[in-house]
């Protein structure tokens, strides 16, 4: 009887191992991807591969901010960010929309960021599954002034209808926070 049951345990065991495999390495490929966008500042290869409670985390922030005390201010400094007039206009972007129009106008405002950006290197040296969750750690390299600088970032990525979007990296959603609490 245990010997029956060997068989199709272990066969079920190799499945769940090569799916989890395949799972990572979807990710993987989704990560690449951005990271591959984001040296030339692809702003819509990275908008798509967003995931949507990413985007409405970052657009709600943002919207926030013009209901808080300062509301003035946040409307003089960040609606020029977004290319739009008015706090309406602002809502009338879909949260896609409203992450590429951030990072066109950071590339537009930052020439020298983008060169950076370009001449950087990226590696995942690390990856871990859990769930509907994988966690990547990638290796980035920048050569500033002469001196390379090397940062380990943990990229967060989650499943949205089978497919593995990027979440806020924690610098993004530490950026955001204080977004928020200066526009409270």
């Amino acid at each position: 009887m245990i010997r029956k049951l060997i068989v199709p345990f272990f066969v079920l065991f190799l499945t769940s191992t090569f799916l989890h495999a395949d799972q990572t390495s979807d990710a993987k490929i989704v990560l690449s991807k951005y990271l591959e966008a984001q040296k030339v500042f692809d702003t819509t290869v990275m908008s798509d591969l967003m995931h949507p409670e990413a985007l409405e985390q970052f657009k709600n922030v943002i919207s926030d901010a013009f209901n808080g005390s300062k509301s003035d201010l946040a409307k003089s400094e960040i609606l020029p960010l977004f290319k739009v007039g008015t706090v309406e206009d602002y809502r009338k972007l879909s949260s896609k929309e409203a992450y590429k129009r951030f990072f066109d106008f950071v590339a537009s405002a930052q020439p020298e960021l983008r060169k950076l950006m370009n001449a950087s290197n990226f590696s995942i040296v690390n990856e871990n599954l859990n769930n509907d969750i994988a966690y990547m750690t990638c290796l980035m390299t920048l050569n500033i002034n002469g001196q390379t600088i090397n940062k380990n970032v943990v990229q967060k990525l989650k499943l949205n209808n089978g497919n593995w979007m990027l979440l806020l990296a924690e610098d993004a959603e530490a950026s955001i926070a204080g977004i928020a609490f200066r526009y409270k």
